[in-house]
């Protein structure tokens, strides 16, 4: 795992901007540019740290890529990354890892704290070479929307104070390694950019475009997470039952904690189930889980991103939209949800993404 960094550097990109937001509620509404200077700060703040993370983990990224590589060249040859054979009475002759040890050996600034340890919930961020890119862009577009916005005189703390919690939900989304946690923030986002656009939206336009927005991506979040909480419960049963050997092992070889539970919303845990066999159960006739689930977890996600046919509240958002909050809904927020089916999609379900992907590429030939 790469860190380079003596604090915890992405936990500071996504609080930053809540502490900022709350600094300013609580300043005179009256000094404007008190409260401008706050939001500039903590944008340019976030966007350093993210430019620190994108620079240090590309300069990293040659090291880990050959770790990576010498484990896939060891499993080839059939050597043991670890001894398996510590836990007695235990069969780890199928048990399958590299993927899974390869995902979290290329995770960069791996932050871990218990949450809700009796749901399986973890405060877990990190970063990788999806998501690096994308907290360098949601930094640059933090910056550029309180600039664009600096003359905004209508209730100005109340449109910083949002702005920069929409900020720190969409940084929350993209350094999120726990699904619970990445669905946290991604209504953390979906609330400040209602208040935005309905309040300081086009007038003619705004309330109705900040209503539709909020619904549709609201039942998008709601199907994705039907689909998230399926493979959760999937992965339990199938950790408890016949994969039972392979939690140990994954227990022994460090990429989950020795004191993790099977059921577990971590992306780690939920791709070392996908790995070995847990989501090919038949659930209709001989239709594997992956294949039955994916289209919930892409689709809801993939709302967000405009995916045809459900894109209809994004140009509505647009028009209304102030353009500090078009610049972040168009640049970065649409990018959550293609980023989030990604990420819990195709990263958990890739036999489904295989299946699932001539239809895919389809819709996604229309939005282009």
């Amino acid at each position: 795992m790469i860190d380079s960094f003596a604090f915890p550097v992405l936990s500071v990109i996504v609080f930053v901007p809540i502490v900022a937001a709350v600094i300013i509620l609580f300043i005179n509404k009256e000094q404007k540019d008190l409260i401008r200077g706050v939001a500039i700060t903590a944008a340019f703040i976030v966007f350093a740290l993210s430019l620190a993370v994108f620079v240090a983990f590309y300069n990293a990224a040659p090291q880990a890529a050959a770790a990576q590589e010498a484990a896939l060249a060891d499993a080839a040859a059939g050597v043991p990354v670890i001894g398996l054979d510590e836990a007695e009475g235990m069969d780890f002759s199928n048990v399958r890892l590299i993927g899974t040890q390869m995902f979290d050996n290329g995770l960069a600034f791996e932050e871990r704290v218990p949450w809700v340890s009796s749901l399986g919930i973890s405060y877990r961020v990190g970063a990788d070479g999806l998501n690096a890119p994308m907290l360098l862009l949601t930094g640059m577009v933090a910056v550029a929307g309180v600039l664009v916005s600096w003359r905004i005189e209508d209730r100005t703390r109340e449109f910083m104070a949002f702005f920069l919690l929409l900020v720190a939900g969409v940084f929350g989304v993209f350094i999120a390694m726990d699904m619970f946690l990445l669905f946290f923030f991604y209504e953390l986002a979906i609330f400040p950019m209602y208040l935005l656009i309905a309040t300081w939206g086009w007038v003619q336009l705004r309330e109705y475009a900040a209503m539709k927005l909020t619904l549709y991506i609201l039942v998008g979040s709601v199907i994705a997470l039907i689909g998230v909480i399926a493979m959760v419960i999937t992965a339990n049963n199938f950790f408890m039952g016949e994969g039972a050997a392979v939690f140990e092992a994954a227990k022994l070889a460090g990429v989950i904690p020795p004191d993790a539970s099977t059921f577990s919303f971590d992306i780690t845990q939920l791709t070392l189930a996908g790995e070995n066999g847990a989501f090919d159960i038949p659930l209709l006739g001989n239709v594997s889980f992956a294949r039955v689930w994916f289209p919930f977890i892409f689709i809801g996600f993939g709302v967000l991103a405009g995916l045809f046919p459900f894109h209809n509240w994004s140009p509505d958002g647009h028009v209304a939209a102030p353009t500090a909050v078009s610049m972040i809904h168009a640049g970065v927020l649409m990018k959550l949800g293609a980023y989030a089916a990604l990420r819990a999609g195709v990263q958990l379900l890739p036999d489904g993404a295989q299946v699932h992907l001539p239809w895919i590429v389809f819709l996604t030939l229309i939005n282009v």
